[in-house]
């Protein structure tokens, strides 16, 4: 998950955490324009300012959610217990692939990726070595989603008594769009 500060720890950041944080083309262009100043300004100053200014135009931290968190947490740990259990060659005693580190760390982000307040998945292991997430709600509606080690996503749901989607994604750097509906679909009320 990438480094998202909240506003108000802006401030009390250090002068090498932020500069560690920001482009170093910026930092570099931060500290010239400090330098040719005819009035002389710190260096951290100047980013701060820079950075809180863009805080305000463009909200990267969403409203903390401790429900959806703590049950993401618990996916995650059902992800990391899952993949130990299935990390060797034969796990199922038929010749299955491990889950691969890999694999597991594309599980990680696809969670961490979902938007707060979207129901969270169960989870399982595949004789191929990848992992399943799956979003049940009855047995007509269900989501069965399938996560590769290159960030491959196979998927299947049935959508009620004759709808059915199958299909299959690459997860890059966010949740594609289309699973993010059908996970929406699987979680309301026909």
């Amino acid at each position: 998950m990438e480094f998202r500060p909240a506003r108000d720890t802006i401030p009390s950041m250090s002068k090498t955490v932020i500069q560690a944080e920001l482009p170093p083309d910026l930092v570099t262009r931060a500290r010239d324009f400090a330098l040719h100043q005819a009035r002389r300004w710190d260096l951290n100053e100047v980013l701060v300012e820079a950075l809180q200014d863009f805080l305000r135009q463009h909200p990267l931290v969403e409203a903390a959610d401790p429900e959806t968190d703590e049950r993401r947490q618990r996916v995650l740990d059902a992800l990391a217990a899952q993949t130990a259990d299935c990390g060797r060659s034969g796990w199922d005693g038929h010749g299955a692939d491990p889950v691969t580190p890999e694999t597991y760390r594309q599980a990680c982000r696809l969670i961490e990726h979902l938007p707060a307040g979207f129901p969270m998945p169960s989870v399982g292991a595949e004789p191929d070595g990848h992992l399943t997430l799956e979003w049940y709600r009855a047995p007509s509606r269900v989501l069965s989603l399938s996560v590769g080690p290159g960030g491959e996503l196979s998927y299947a749901a049935l959508l009620g008594d004759s709808s059915r989607r199958t299909g299959s994604e690459l997860f890059e750097h966010e949740v594609p769009a289309d699973l993010l509906q059908l996970i929406q679909q699987i979680g309301t009320v026909a």
